[in-house]
């Protein structure tokens, strides 16, 4: 089943067996929604202690953002 969730809370967020994050149409992450947090992690953008990790993907991939240019290119490189 494929569903789109806006701004889902942690608990509900931890129930996602795949994630698909994009931005501005570039797949910045598909798989597993347990590896997105590695994921991040690896391009330097660790999620916050006691943060919801859905809200830091968001604020991360939205286009005012403070991601440097980059993390996001080598993100969208490494998406998939």
């Amino acid at each position: 089943m494929i569903s789109t969730i806006h701004q889902p809370s942690s608990e509900i967020f931890m129930k996602f067996g795949s994630l698909l994050l994009l931005s501005q149409g570039n797949v910045v992450y598909c798989g597993k929604m347990l590896h997105a947090e590695q994921h991040f992690a690896n391009f330097g953008l660790p999620v916050p202690d006691n943060y919801n990790p859905a809200d830091f993907y968001m604020n991360v991939l939205s286009r005012d953002s403070n991601l440097k240019i980059d993390h996001f290119d080598s993100m969208i490189q490494h998406g998939t």
